[in-house]
């Protein structure tokens, strides 16, 4: 059984840089790989408070399929930016990305973890995290728990 507690590594760091990616970063101080839970800043994008632009941050299991339980997630330390809504959208081979049609409840304030459990959610190779509402700017900082799905 996939245990809902197995985190990826963001935070600790044991997730690898290279598997970070976002549409866009605002600077260097807000680059995709901070978007790490309980880091001293945050991924923001480069297109501030623009509706009409996809943002997101993408996450690449270089380990196989994993399957995303819950996603752990804070706004920025440094601002009063955060994602009050967010989607996710998965793929298996970095093309054809399925996103979920459930939009997500997600800060409050800048520094408080909000837990979110995915419903439906499918093993994938690469994950979106897709802000669709905000407070001021988008600031993400993210763990995921599951678990790697091993084929046979």
């Amino acid at each position: 059984a996939c245990s809902s507690n197995h985190s990826i590594g963001l935070s600790d760091g044991s997730f690898t840089e290279r598997g970070l990616i976002a549409t866009t970063f605002l600077d260097v101080y807000h680059t995709p790989n901070w978007a790490r839970l309980h880091q001293s800043k945050a991924w923001s994008p480069a297109i501030l408070n623009d509706h009409s632009i996809e943002q997101y941050v993408q996450l690449t299991f270089f380990g196989g399929q994993f399957l995303v339980k819950n996603v752990a997630m804070q706004g920025s330390p440094l601002f009063d930016w955060w994602v009050t809504k967010f989607r996710i959208s998965t793929s298996n081979d970095g093309e054809h990305f399925v996103t979920n049609t459930e939009e997500y409840d997600g800060n409050y304030d800048g520094s408080s973890v909000v837990m979110v459990t995915l419903q439906n959610s499918t093993p994938s190779i690469y994950f979106r995290v897709i802000p669709t509402r905000w407070n001021n700017n988008v600031a993400l900082r993210l763990e995921l728990y599951g678990c790697f799905e091993y084929i046979a």
